[in-house]
Order: C-alpha cells, then structure tokens, then sequence
C-alpha cells in the first residue's frame, strides 16, 4: 500500500507542476498513462507474450526544445509469463509480477502539426528510449498448479526501454513500446537454491492524455 500511495502521490504532484507553468512559457509537462503490457519471461522455458497485465500512472517531462524531451513516469505495472491456455490441461506456469516502475527516457519529437483551436502547433510523432528501475512490490507464481512463493525474484531490476508514440491531438496520443531487463530477475531463494538468469521482456500498448 506504501508504494500506491507513492504512485499516487507522484500523479497529483506532476498534474500541480504542469499546471503552475500553464501562464508561462510551456517548459514542464505532466500527464496521465494507462494502458496494457503483454509479457514474457526469458528463462522460464515457455515462449509468446501470453501474459497480460497493467501499465498505469503518470507522465512528466521537461522541454529541452521544440523537438527534444526528457520524459519521467511512475508506473504500476503487471509483468510475468504464463502458458498458452489448452482446454482441460492447467497451465504449466502462471506468474505475476507487480512492479513499481521509474522510467527516464529521453525523446524526440517530430511532424509540427497546427492546433486550430488553440492557436499553436504540436509534434505528431515521438521517438524514445531509456531506462527503468523498477521494485517489486508483490505477486504470485503458481507451477503445475502448486502455488510457490516469490524469493526466487530479486526485489530490483533495470530495464532497457525503446516507444514510438503518435499525438493525435495536442493532448492525447498511443505509445508502443518495448522493454527488456538488463539484470537477471531471478538468483537464490531463501533455501539456498540457484534459479539461474532470467529477465522480463515486454510489449507496451498506452494511451497518453497530457494535461
């Protein structure tokens, strides 16, 4: 509950920061995301992004220029594996991981569209790429069909991240993306057994509504 307070905390002071720079020259931005991750573990022997869970929170940045941004979120985020659905036969594995996660990415944006309405223009398209720290803050792992608990995960983990995103107004826009860890996810359990090297690999699907 301590880090969803976090969360949630972070949302209203990023709406609050873009809103005192509203009467000046537009140099922070603050928003809102929401959208789905589809998942995968690479180690746990199973293979497709079967696994769909919660990309949620809020979005800030700071204008660097017209084309160039650094963009913060704070995330919950659901990431995990699981086997592909066969009627009558439980799955081999269902794991899910929630994250408390912190990108910082740096983007660039491109093709000026005019904003009729407001008098002023806006990027249509956004490239971007980072990196991720994110916490563990629960989940659970079953395994044919036993459940089992979570120490075989580290509690921390950095991710590589790349997105393309599409405005199609001044405030509302779709992101794609793509993350993977760069450390393993997973090392000894509290009983001294090693569970070898593994990292998440995600696909994002978002929407972005910047205030």
């Amino acid at each position: 509950m301590k880090n969803i307070g976090l969360l949630i905390v972070g949302l209203f002071w990023i709406q609050t920061l873009s809103a005192q720079f509203q009467s000046t020259e537009k140099r922070f931005l603050g928003g809102i995301v929401a959208g789905l991750n589809l998942s995968q573990i690479d180690g746990d022997a199973e293979a497709g992004f079967n696994k769909m869970g919660l990309n949620v929170g809020a979005r800030g940045g700071v204008i660097l220029s017209k084309k160039w941004e650094i963009a913060i979120e704070m995330l919950f985020s659901q990431k995990g594996s699981q086997s592909r659905m066969i009627q009558g036969v439980p799955r081999n594995i269902k794991c899910n991981l929630n994250y408390l996660e912190i990108p910082l990415e740096v983007c660039f944006k491109d093709w000026e569209i005019s904003d009729g309405d407001a008098g002023k223009s806006y990027m249509r398209i956004m490239a971007s790429a980072g990196l991720s720290y994110n916490y563990l803050i629960g989940g659970s792992l079953y395994l044919n069909p036993s459940q089992e608990t979570l120490d075989r995960f580290r509690k921390y983990e950095v991710a590589m991240r790349f997105s393309a995103s599409v405005f199609f107004t001044r405030n509302w826009a779709l992101n794609l993306g793509w993350t993977r860890s760069i450390t393993s996810i997973t090392g000894k359990d509290s009983s001294g057994n090693n569970w070898g090297s593994a990292v998440n690999r995600m696909l994002l699907l978002r929407a972005f509504y910047m205030f």
